[in-house]
């Protein structure tokens, strides 16, 4: 088996495939973007698969609009929030503010999934094309014979597209977001606020325990924000946190057609042997317990007939 890009998803993939080669387009280990956003579960079974433990919290959740802060919310603010993070008007995790049971994985996860791995994982590899029988790359490196081989792709969708030449005339809409984490002082907390403002970058914060991260939309007015929002929103003084790191990933997406991606899964996975996998593959918005789940179906998928695998798509399947 062969997965394709070795983030959370795809280091995921491996650890629950333990004979898969994972390939990364990443020159090296040390270039591949780890996932530094909030990152919690609703249930530990990954931790227990991976055998690392994840702590069981209480996570309390609030809006904070023109000085004011919200705890229920107020539609106008919701329909704020989505365009502003989404570019439309959707459903999003700030309709619910009610208090929630999460898992929270240990900081630098993604890191103990990559060692997990360590050994599998082929770098510099970016796909331009594939078939049934082999995996080709950029440059002049020798193409990757699949000889039948399942793969699992975590790559986004419009690249997938781009790599089988399935043309499509959907509008992808993603945006890169910006992340910065501080180290706070004698803290031991689990809340989020949400930010619905279009006038300013970030659109969310989390504490979780000592660990404070802002997350910024990266092409909001007024970039340059002062984080102090945050600080006095939170209450948290400024002389009781320490910055940790800067950092920059893909965050989010805007739904497409669902006829559209369902028949684009279906149709990697029947014409090419790809199974997609993860929240950019398969172009919607999921946490990774659902990653996990999909996962599971994919390897059971990979040994069953392919009427099976089309009628389990028809039913809802991964897609």
């Amino acid at each position: 088996m062969y997965i394709l890009g070795a983030g959370m998803a795809g280091c995921l993939a491996g650890v629950l495939n333990s004979d898969a080669i994972l390939l990364e387009q990443a020159p090296s280990k040390g270039e591949i973007p780890t996932h530094k956003a909030l990152l919690r579960f609703r249930s530990d079974k990954i931790g227990k698969i991976c055998a690392i433990n994840f702590d069981k919290v209480a996570v309390k959740k609030s809006i904070y609009y023109d000085g004011r802060e919200y705890r229920t919310p107020d539609l106008r603010l919701v329909n704020l929030y989505s365009k502003k993070v989404a570019g439309g008007y959707y459903a999003r995790s700030i309709l619910d503010l009610s208090d929630v049971e999460r898992y929270i994985a240990p900081e630098g996860f993604h890191e103990m999934l990559l060692k997990r791995c360590a050994g599998r994982i082929h770098y510099g590899c970016s796909v331009t094309a594939l078939n049934r029988e082999v995996i080709r790359l950029a440059d002049t490196r020798d193409p990757v014979e699949r000889v039948g081989e399942p793969v699992i792709s975590t790559l986004p969708m419009p690249i997938m597209c781009k790599i089988v030449g399935r043309d499509h005339a959907v509008e992808f809409w993603q945006e890169y977001i910006n992340v910065i984490r501080y180290r706070v002082k004698n803290c031991n907390i689990y809340q989020t606020m949400y930010y619905p403002d279009p006038s300013i970058a970030i659109y969310r914060a989390s504490v979780l325990r000592d660990l404070l991260i802002i997350e910024a939309v990266k092409n909001a007015p007024n970039d340059e924000a002062a984080d102090q929002l945050v600080f006095e929103s939170l209450g948290i003084r400024k002389s009781d946190v320490e910055l940790m790191d800067y950092s920059k990933q893909m965050g989010k997406i805007a739904p497409v057609p669902e006829d559209f991606r369902k028949d684009t899964i279906l149709n990697l996975t029947i014409r090419f042997g790809v199974y997609s996998l993860g929240r950019f593959s398969c172009w919607r918005n999921v946490l990774l317990d659902d990653v996990y789940d999909d996962a599971l179906k994919i390897r059971s998928f990979i040994d069953r007939p392919m009427y099976d695998v089309v009628l389990a798509s028809h039913e809802g399947g991964v897609a």
